[in-house]
């Protein structure tokens, strides 16, 4: 019994150290997660500012026409 303890005892041991190490896994998957977001964010804003500038340089230049 006593083996089977130890044994048991080392086999938590070793499921809580690869539970952590994927714990730590998933956070540094949301960080990038998050910088994905973030990129992909700025680039759609600034593909809507530049649509909404080139519309307004249009208007404006047949407005002086």
């Amino acid at each position: 019994m006593i083996r089977t303890e130890t044994k048991l005892e080392e086999l938590e041991k070793r499921m809580i150290e690869r539970f952590e190490q994927v714990d730590k896994r998933f956070e540094e998957n949301f960080t990038y997660l998050g910088y994905l977001m973030a990129l992909f964010g700025t680039m759609f804003a600034a593909t809507i500012a530049f649509a909404l500038w080139d519309r307004r340089t249009m208007i404006n230049h047949l407005k002086q026409k």
